[in-house]
């Protein structure tokens, strides 16, 4: 990784250097110097995601109470500039166990299925998406739903694939990385989705207040959820 970010971050320093010497008239240059540093930028992102999807995941035991969790992810959404400002939120976060994990990355992978949400509601007349957590048979449930385009049948069985995308601008690794976060954490995922109406998320997790610290149960969950980590529910589809 170092023998590509460093280089990057050279002409990066450059161009930026290079810039400082343009004057107010030379317009061009500066929307060209603009470019290449976003570019750069993206490739830095790209990096970052292709390495997160390769690496072995760092198993951690720390308690993780999802609600705070998604309350922050949140509220940090409200300074993205990228996303719509006017999407209604609803949030009913009612499960009252922790879960064990790796909060940063499962934080990465709430944000992923969150962002992902959002950028399905670009061009909706009503944005809104609903989040809530609730208790479940041993389990933390928690549900993403937003009112967006849709997805359709052919996109539900491959949204999990690496490189697979439909943005203009996505890796198509965003979600693969998503999906062995949570199947790491001994977590499955549900999809339902209606073209033209939304999709949703549910994600189940062990509890921890079942699991405990116990490295044998963590063990064990991961290993059925390397069979049973994705199902998907089908395509929801309207009347008529």
């Amino acid at each position: 990784a170092h023998e590509i970010r460093n280089p990057l971050a050279s002409i990066s320093g450059s161009i930026q250097l290079l810039g400082s010497s343009f004057t107010a008239r030379q317009e061009e240059e500066q929307k060209l110097m603009a470019i290449s540093l976003r570019e750069i930028d993206r490739l830095n992102n790209l990096l970052t995601e292709f390495l997160d999807f390769v690496r072995p995941d760092t198993l951690k035991d720390d308690p993780v109470d999802l609600n705070s969790l998604i309350r922050e992810i949140i509220e940090m959404l409200k300074f993205n500039k990228n996303l719509r400002s006017e999407v209604k939120q609803t949030l009913t976060l009612d499960a009252s166990l922790e879960i064990s994990g790796h909060r940063d990355k499962l934080k990465q992978a709430f944000l992923n299925i969150i962002i992902n949400a959002y950028q399905a509601m670009n061009e909706a007349p009503n944005p809104a998406v609903e989040i809530s957590t609730v208790n479940g048979d041993g389990k933390v449930i928690v549900k993403i739903r937003d009112h967006g385009v849709g997805i359709d049948e052919v996109g539900l069985r491959k949204m999990f694939e690496p490189f697979h995308t439909t943005k203009a601008k996505g890796t198509g690794l965003g979600l693969a990385v998503t999906h062995k976060i949570i199947e790491s954490h001994g977590g499955r995922i549900f999809v339902e989705s209606t073209k033209g109406v939304g999709t949703e998320f549910t994600l189940e997790f062990p509890a921890r207040d079942l699991r405990g610290l116990d490295q044998n149960a963590l063990a064990d969950s991961q290993a059925a959820s390397e069979n049973f980590s994705i199902a998907f529910r089908g395509q929801k589809r309207g009347n008529g």
